[in-house]
């Protein structure tokens, strides 16, 4: 397991051959780059309203004893997501609290899947899965 920080956690989000697909194409749409952008940037802020609810998740939220995220690590997911889309990453599929009271921003795929738990304010465990490679080692990164 490895800390990295700052722009180097970028860095192993964007790494790989194929990225992740944007928003035009998981619509099945041509899209210019400045579309593209655009797009891109709504369903990041489609994302951040989403975080942004989970602040309002109490314990037991899923009516099975679920702990709810604390602030400070919702508001942290927040600032990472932030930094995601200012960096113009692809979109995270999916923002979710788990029932352990982290947050998760998931991206996926037919074959792979990327997923970033944040455990506390400013530190995720970051578990790549790709089903047509070799296991690879999840990490744990610092912004």
């Amino acid at each position: 397991m490895s800390i990295v920080t700052g722009r180097d956690f970028l860095a192993i989000l964007l790494e790989g051959t194929e990225p992740f697909a944007d928003s035009g194409a998981l619509t099945g749409r041509m899209m210019s780059d400045t579309d593209r952008a655009v797009a891109n940037r709504q369903v990041w802020e489609e994302l951040i309203a989403s975080l942004l609810d989970l602040r309002s998740l109490e314990d037991d939220w899923d009516g099975q004893g679920a702990k709810a995220p604390p602030q400070d690590l919702v508001d942290s997911a927040i600032k990472l997501a932030c930094l995601l889309r200012d960096n113009q990453v692809v979109p995270a599929h999916y923002a979710i609290a788990s029932v352990n009271g982290t947050v998760h921003l998931e991206w996926v795929e037919a074959h792979r899947s990327l997923d970033v738990e944040i455990i506390a304010p400013g530190l995720a465990e970051v578990c790549p899965v790709d089903l047509h490679a070799d296991p690879v080692a999840f990490g744990v990164y610092r912004w």
